[in-house]
């Protein structure tokens, strides 16, 4: 995908010919799957399942009723055992709730366009605290490499994609399966190799807490569950809690990686800043973000209202 100009023009994206063809292959054909959830089709087919995806609901792949994915894949595969590229899709919610029902049809459209993904729940508060998201997504992570033939995984292409808190969950998941020093400062055991994971998707996420504001319409809610999540009220301060802050711990090992937000979104400028972090890095990143005056202004999660002009 590409950014956009205050006239609605694409500018071209971010080159990305430094990366193996692999990954090239792989993020180009994510991006263009991304551009088909914008489309006045996807709009028609919200509340659908394409009639050539097959999904299996519910699957555990961990302890705990929360532990569960939903996995979509082409019709096409059947009598096959082609392994696919696979992208894990970790929910929004304010790190309080949301559901992988959220991002159904997304992670529908991506399967129509050749990607295993699996879509995951992870467990909130009062049930867990910061980090268990994090932990509980290498456990997905493991389930899908344990079983990658049967499941049409290729072990050795995987995507991690958040919106919202789930961004910055998928953000955090990358930092750990690609510094080891941040795997011990959090105490996460990363089951996926840094080789093994080819990209991340990252839509309208916050990544760094001391930067974060809370007088906006979304974060001005999110003091009280971000307490919950850290499990104390004094979060900002807390040196667990530090590692929230995953742009502080981003190292040049991060993934290429897809970053956006809307121009009416909290969290625009933690995602401009995180970009600009990943590129200062030499990370390949590939950006969308609009100019201040573009309208109809973009809202936090922007990607989610496909009937917005933008997406026409």
């Amino acid at each position: 995908m590409s950014a956009v100009d205050r006239n609605g023009a694409r500018v071209h994206p971010r080159d990305m010919t430094g990366l193996p063809s692999s990954t090239r292959a792989c993020m180009g054909a994510i991006f263009f799957s991304l551009a088909l959830l914008l489309s006045p089709g996807a709009v028609r087919a919200a509340n659908d399942t394409p009639d050539n995806v097959a999904v299996q609901r519910d699957i555990p792949y961990g302890a705990g009723d929360d532990a569960k994915l939903d996995l979509y894949l082409p019709k096409s595969l059947a009598g096959s055992r082609r392994p696919l590229p696979t992208v894990l899709w970790v929910h929004g919610g304010g790190w309080a709730g949301g559901s992988k029902d959220y991002v159904a049809k997304y992670a529908a459209a991506l399967a129509a366009g050749g990607f295993a993904v699996a879509a995951m729940d992870y467990s909130v508060p009062p049930k867990a605290i910061y980090p268990t998201p994090v932990r509980q997504a290498f456990e997905a992570f493991a389930y899908i490499k344990r079983d990658a033939a049967r499941l049409h995984v290729d072990p050795v292409r995987l995507f991690i994609a958040g919106d919202s808190a789930g961004a910055q969950i998928a953000a955090q998941v990358a930092a750990v399966a690609t510094s080891p020093a941040y795997a011990r400062r959090m105490g996460v055991k990363p089951t996926i190799a840094a080789r093994e994971l080819r990209g991340a998707l990252l839509y309208s996420g916050a990544y760094d807490l001391a930067t974060m504001g809370f007088d906006g319409p979304i974060t001005s809610k999110l003091a009280g569950p971000l307490a919950h999540y850290a499990g104390t009220q004094t979060f900002r301060a807390d040196k667990t809690f530090a590692t929230f802050s995953v742009a502080r711990f981003v190292t040049s090992a991060f993934p290429p990686t897809f970053i956006t937000a809307g121009n009416d979104d909290d969290f625009e400028d933690q995602s401009r800043d995180f970009a600009a972090r990943l590129k200062k890095l030499g990370v390949r990143v590939d950006d969308m973000f609009f100019d201040a005056d573009f309208t109809p202004r973009q809202p936090h999660v922007y990607v989610f209202a496909v009937d917005q002009p933008i997406g026409r």
